[in-house]
Parts: structure tokens; sequence; C-alpha cells
């Protein structure tokens, strides 16, 4: 039983009542004798919520006989909504009036109590106005009760559900791990029962997951380190041993790692095996001859063996961009080829946008043929899609990125901030008294009239 109350105590101040209900930890009689002989409290009021779910507050009866209302009246109003009858009596040997007659002053502090009421609103159903609602995130969370709201992005719903340990509703992108990491470092320290009996091994899923996924790329190396130690044996710790370059690019996802790395990831996304080998050579070679390495498998993709020609007189049209930047210094994805008779014309990723818009080839004021501008815009979209960098030299971007600058400047496409939609937006075509009057139905409580269009249901 100490063990039980330890976990319950844990979960209630510091952890999550309910992923420890979930784990089978303890009966809704333990939490309702752990809750008759605890303080009330926020913490105290989601547990008996998740006591309420679990056992119908008209059984909710202590082995002394008398209800749990009796001892813990402040819990009334979350009981009432859980369909306690206030009709039934005590319980107790020679008692027979019913609880309404103990719980009456109960409640009238409470409707009369503005905190109280907006707090059991938010438990009981996430309601409220939008600022009460952000700034107590972490207890709707801890209460299983979740908010779209309108331009919150991930990260920020992240923030609150890791610290309300609601793993099943984390959003998935290159912020989480660091978030996971300091978790568990705090979990361990201040509910170590917890943490080892419940926590970590749903975290350690989460954690093979982000691994997995490709979403450790926004970690330092001493943070990865910290990963590992925390949940071994998920990463490859031979990337521990790689230079900073070799580092970062291993984190990221196969189509990006493969575009640093120079592979025409428009026809090859290279395997495990293939990133390690360039990386490899990247590695040992240095940023210089890697570059240079690239530069020349650039200029063997353009020339093809023509079906009834030979190619001796075959020239590049054009050697730089618009930027006068040499074409062959950007990796192949980033390239758009085409020829002409005897005349290669070629394109940077810099261009594309522009390129769309003229639909002509600015080195001749010849429109582009039908099946470059599909291409063109194909590798536009194919960029986006898989969150690359701005079109750079190689040389450059592999600069930017050993500093950490490699989106800099630019909105950062690996960071998953698409809003949420909104449930139950109300349509603006309807006037305040509908408003007024839809309130009022749907409140149990005494609360001052406020516009709905600022509430979140």
């Amino acid at each position: 039983m100490d063990n039980i109350n330890i976990i319950i105590n844990e979960s209630v101040y510091n952890g999550s009542i309910f992923l420890s209900f979930e784990a089978k930890s303890f009966t809704p009689q333990d939490l309702m004798n752990w809750l008759v002989n605890s303080s009330y409290s926020e913490k105290t009021l989601i547990a008996y919520k998740l006591l309420c779910i679990e056992l119908e507050p008209n059984l909710q009866y202590l082995d002394d006989g008398f209800h749990f209302i009796m001892k813990q009246k402040m819990y009334i109003q979350i009981a009432i909504e859980y369909g306690l009858n206030l009709d039934n009596t005590l319980g107790q040997k020679g008692g027979s009036d019913p609880i309404i007659n103990f719980v009456c002053d109960e409640r009238i502090y409470i409707n009369n109590n503005i905190e109280i009421t907006q707090f059991n609103n938010l438990l009981l159903r996430g309601t409220g106005i939008i600022t009460y609602v952000k700034s107590n995130l972490k207890s709707c969370f801890l209460a299983r009760n979740f908010n779209h709201i309108r331009n919150f992005k991930p990260d920020e719903y992240n923030k609150d559900l890791v610290n309300a340990d609601w793993i099943h509703k984390f959003r998935y992108n290159i912020n989480l791990a660091k978030l996971i990491i300091d978790r568990n470092i705090l979990l361990k320290n201040i509910a170590p029962t917890y943490y080892k009996t419940i926590a970590y091994s749903l975290y350690y899923k989460v954690a093979s997951k982000i691994y997995k996924d490709k979403l450790l790329s926004n970690i330092d190396k001493n943070d990865l380190v910290i990963f590992n130690e925390i949940f071994p044996g998920i990463i490859d710790t031979k990337i521990l041993c790689y230079n900073n370059i070799g580092y970062k690019i291993s984190l990221y996802s196969n189509e990006i790692a493969g575009y640093l790395l120079g592979y025409p990831i428009n026809r090859i996304i290279p395997n495990e095996l293939q990133i390690k080998n360039a990386l490899s050579k990247l590695i040992d070679e240095g940023k210089e001859k890697y570059c240079e390495y690239i530069k020349y498998y650039n200029t063997k993709l353009y020339n093809q063996e023509l079906p009834f020609c030979k190619n001796d007189n075959i020239q590049y049209a054009n050697t730089t961009d618009v930027m006068l930047e040499d074409i062959d210094n950007y990796v192949p994805f980033d390239i758009v080829s085409y020829q002409v008779g005897t005349h290669i014309y070629r394109f940077s990723r810099v261009e594309y946008t522009k390129l769309l818009e003229s639909n002509k080839n600015p080195w001749t004021n010849d429109f582009l043929p039908e099946s470059i501008l599909i291409e063109l815009k194909n590798k536009l979209e194919c960029a986006e899609n898989f969150k690359l960098p701005p079109a750079r030299p190689l040389y450059e971007m592999l600069d930017l990125l050993e500093t950490n600058k490699l989106y800099e400047n630019e909105i950062d496409t690996l960071k998953d901030n698409d809003e949420l939609p909104l449930l139950g937006e109300f349509n603006n075509q309807y006037d305040d008294e509908f408003y007024e009057l839809l309130f009022n139905s749907l409140s149990n409580v005494n609360l001052p009239i406020v516009n709905l269009r600022n509430m979140i249901w």
C-alpha cells in the first residue's frame, strides 16, 4: 500500500494520474483512500475527476460508511457533474439525512467563487476564456482535455503536453527531443518511483520514434550524448564520433542528408549505408575535396549519348546562373538542364521561380519547353515537401551547416508549425443575444456573462 500511495502522490503532484491509472498502478478505491486523506488543491481536483470517471460518484463510499464528499466537500461540483444524487443518504449508521443538507454551504461558496468555477470548467470540459486556457494549458492537459486554439503552434502544444505526460498527443517535430530530454531528467529527480515504474518505458518508445523518424537534427552533440545516456540502445553511437558536419548531416532525414551530400534526390534517395559511405568520404577528405568530387559528378549528368550523332560538338551555353555562380557548384538536385541542338542550358534552383513566371530561357529569350517547366515546378514542390534549405553552392551550405545557419534568414521549414483546426468555431452571423442565451443554457454556474467569441469550447 505504501508503494501505491507513493506512486499516486508522485503522479498527482509531479506526473500524470491518468497515465498511472492507464498503467494499472492503482485501483479507484486506492485513489479514493488517498484523496480523502490529502489536502484539496487543483491537482487533487484533477485526480478526483479521474476517480469520478472510474468510480461513479454515487458509489464513492468509504470503509467507515461515509460518502467521500462528506469528508471532502470541496469536490462537490465535480461529483454533481458526474451524476451524484444529492438525495443519497450518508450511509452511516443512524444517519439518514441526504447529502445536500451537508454540502449547501460549499455549493454556494463554489458557485460564487469565479476562480474555482473557471478551473472547474477547464477541468471538466477544457472551456474558458482563451487567455485563461492558454495560461492554464498544462492543467487542462493533465485533466485530459485537448483544446484546438487558433494560431497555436505545435511547439506551444508540446511544451505543456510533455509537462503533462500526455504522450499519445505529442506533436512529433525536431523540437520534441529536447523537451523529452529535460522532462526525463526532471522526473528522475522529483518523481523517481513514478518515472521508473510508469513514465520511462513510454518515453523510451517516444525516443525510439524520434530517432527512427530523423527528428534529432535540432539538438547538439552534448544533448545527443545525454539522449543516449537516458535512452541507451536507440541511436547508432558511431555518429557521436563524427566531426561537426558529419554529425549534423547524419541526423537529418535521408532526403535532406542525401541532398547535402550531393545525391540527385529527385531520382535517388540514398539508404543508410550509402549515406554513411558519403559521410566517410566527406570526413576523410574534407569539404573542399568533397565539393570538387560532386562538381565533377555534376558534369557527367549533362552529356547524354545521342541515338544518331556523336557528342563531339556539344557545348555548354552557360557556365553560370543569373547570380553569376558556377552552375556546377550546386548539388545535382538544384540544377535543371536541357539541350537544344548542340547547346546545353543549365539553371539553378535560385532561378526556378522567375523562370516559371517568364516561361523563357533568359540566355536566348526563347520559350522553355513544356517538359522543362514541369521539371522546374516539380523540383520546387519536391524541395518544399522534403523541407530542403535554400539553394546555395554546396561548399557554402556545408559552411552554414557547421555554424547552425543553414536555414538562417529563411522560414524554418523544418519546424512543423501548421495551424491546427478549430473545433466548434461560432459563425459571426449570430448576434450577441444568441451568445448570451447559449452561454446561459450551457453553464450550470453563476458566472458573469462574457462574449463567447472569446471562449474556447
